[in-house]
């Protein structure tokens, strides 16, 4: 059981809205979604981590969708679906201050914070949010 105290004013919102894919608002197929990557491995800490591993960090998302995304950070996800650096008008805007909280702290245990151009392309966008979770990923994949 969930406490009422440890559930943020954002996931209440989502909670009391009505029940559709955050990604692209089909109301049927729907299941929960971390929208941070559950397997997100930055350290060991991340496996424990209640930014990641909690409520905070679940949102709905049809069957598709959550397949397509699969481990890809919001902005890769939308650049994916896009095929261009993601508008972010284009992301619904509780689900990007949900999604940027949570990767503030992220950014803070990786300490990168301050850091920039994180993904090397030369340009300083919103891609650069989601390096280390796609860093993350590049060494899952070199590590299986």
């Amino acid at each position: 059981m969930i406490l009422c105290c440890a559930i943020l004013r954002d996931d209440l919102q989502f909670a009391d809205s009505n029940k559709t894919c955050v990604y692209c608002g089909a109301t049927e197929n729907l299941t929960t979604e971390h929208i941070i990557p559950k397997s997100l491995r930055i350290n060991d800490r991340c496996a424990t981590c209640d930014k990641i591993q909690g409520i905070h960090n679940i949102v709905y998302a049809c069957k598709h969708c959550n397949s397509a995304k699969h481990d890809m950070g919001l902005y890769t996800f939308f650049n994916k679906m896009n095929g261009t650096v993601c508008d972010p008008d284009l992301i619904p805007p509780l689900l990007e201050k949900k999604y940027l909280k949570l990767m503030w702290c992220c950014h803070k245990c990786a300490g990168t914070l301050d850091a920039a151009d994180l993904n090397g392309d030369g340009r300083l966008d919103v891609l650069d949010i989601d390096a280390i979770i796609d860093r993350s990923r590049s060494s899952a994949d070199h590590n299986s």
